[in-house]
């Protein structure tokens, strides 16, 4: 199965999870812990982006690389920004959840007598539910992004490692200076000059 097919199918159980709980075990004590967890992924998301835009840098990268580094750091930062939204969206549901009253469903659908209690709360949920699914499987971009980061300050450090190296080593010149040779000194000689 794709990784596409097994969000929507994860998200569509999480939207049968939403409509299926009472809407008094939701209300409380889970809503709270939603509340506490989806604050900590949205406050993680802008030192990410902060940090992701701020390893663009140039040392030691073609202008190809340069460009590639551009898309990556961009997709990233899209994708950050609407895990956030996908964030607000939920605390939004979440604000209309506790105003939503409680209104029961009691109707007939082709002579079948349907009763829903708490309907309306439970449409709310089943958004919640959804949402949330949403924007946690969209922060798997978060640590995502720190690995690219440090990939990033890895070429950087290295680059700058061989340049220092460069630059210390000794040159040509230097170098026949440290070990002189004696005039002469790897001089080819053919057998005939030597008189043998």
């Amino acid at each position: 199965m794709s990784l596409r097919g097994l969000t929507w199918l994860t998200l569509a159980g999480a939207a049968v999870s939403g409509a299926a709980i009472p809407p008094a075990l939701f209300a409380g004590e889970p809503v709270r812990m939603l509340v506490t967890f989806l604050g900590l992924v949205s406050a993680s998301i802008l030192p990410t982006v902060s940090l992701a835009i701020t390893s663009m840098s140039g040392t030691g990268r073609s202008v190809q690389k340069i460009n590639e580094l551009y898309d990556d750091v961009r997709q990233n930062t899209a994708a950050l920004f609407r895990t956030l939204a996908y964030v607000a969206f939920v605390f939004a549901a979440l604000l209309v959840f506790t105003m939503t009253p409680v209104v029961n469903l009691d109707t007939v659908v082709l002579g079948q007598a349907i009763y829903l209690p708490d309907a309306a709360r439970r449409v709310v949920q089943l958004v919640v539910f959804a949402s949330a699914v949403h924007a946690v499987s969209e922060a798997y971009r978060i640590p995502k992004t720190f690995r690219s980061v440090l990939a990033i300050k890895r070429d950087i450090a290295v680059y700058e490692a061989r340049k220092h190296i460069r630059e210390a080593a000794p040159g040509e010149a230097e170098i026949k200076q440290i070990f002189p040779k004696k005039e002469g000194f790897g001089k080819s000689v053919s057998l005939e000059q030597l008189g043998k």
